[in-house]
């Protein structure tokens, strides 16, 4: 797949240098082809970019996104826009910690609310997993000790908060799968909501301990919702059944459920 994808880039690319010097009919055949080209160019390389083999094994019950069933729930999914805005901003981890702060900045940029100077992009204007730790008075916990330790889902909801946008921080224990699904269909259908979840790998069949990824789309037909694996290094995104990964949410980190938090700017409409 890596192999053709960048084949594939590089045609767009030479089509695209091409002069063109004919008659006006040519002309306008060149555009619609170019335009053409660009637009399923776009369309792929958002999926591709980030939808590589995977380090381990995917279970048979979660579809990854790059397969064709992946693809075609995506392109019969209603409910996706939350897909178009992460995958523009879509950030991984930098180390395997960083689950929290990748799915934090990912989100704040997909919201388009005033970002901070980011040093590590020469000064331009971008939420990073570095200077979100500089949002608000003090932040929750540091980042030597998320190096440490990871994130826990009432400190995701307060760094989300020190950005100064709405936050519902909801343990799965305390709640409902029917809650969680209504959660989703109105996130992914809007451009000012978003979805992160905190789950337990090995409860969804995948390597590891607790993890943090934003929900991209959600397809009510066969009740799944596609996890936007900011570990890409690890697992590509996967469509997973709602039932599994509310079960995988009500696992139990410390002393409360894991869940998931919506991240939303006012006002919402419905």
């Amino acid at each position: 797949m890596k192999f053709s994808i960048h084949y594939w880039m590089d045609f767009c690319i030479y089509v695209y240098m091409i002069p063109v010097y004919e008659g006006d009919t040519v002309r306008t055949n060149m555009m619609i082809r170019n335009c053409l080209i660009h637009s399923i160019f776009i369309f792929y390389f958002n999926i591709y970019s980030f939808c590589d083999d995977a380090n381990f094994p995917i279970h048979e019950s979660l579809i990854p996104l790059a397969s064709k069933m992946g693809i075609e729930l995506l392109d019969t999914c209603p409910n996706k826009y939350d897909y178009i805005q992460l995958s523009m901003y879509f950030e991984c981890q930098e180390n395997l910690t960083f689950c929290g702060p990748a799915s934090i900045s990912t989100v704040l940029n997909s919201l388009h609310i005033p970002r901070p100077e980011s040093s590590r992009h020469q000064g331009y204007k971008l939420f990073d997993q570095h200077n979100i730790f500089s949002l608000g008075d003090s932040p929750p916990k540091s980042i030597q000790d998320i190096r440490r330790n990871g994130m826990t889902l009432d400190e995701l909801a307060s760094h989300f908060e020190c950005a100064s946008v709405q936050v519902d921080c909801i343990f799965a224990t305390e709640s409902s799968e029917n809650h969680f699904r209504r959660s989703l269909m109105k996130s992914t259908g809007s451009s000012s909501m978003f979805v992160v979840v905190n789950y337990l790998r090995s409860t969804i069949h995948q390597k590891g301990n607790g993890h943090i990824s934003p929900i991209a789309a959600y397809h009510a037909e066969s009740d799944s919702a596609l996890l936007l694996d900011v570990s890409k290094y690890k697992y590509p995104p996967v469509w997973v059944k709602v039932p599994a990964l509310y079960n995988a949410m009500s696992t139990i980190d410390g002393k409360t459920s894991r869940g998931y938090v919506i991240v939303f700017t006012p006002p919402i409409k419905d």
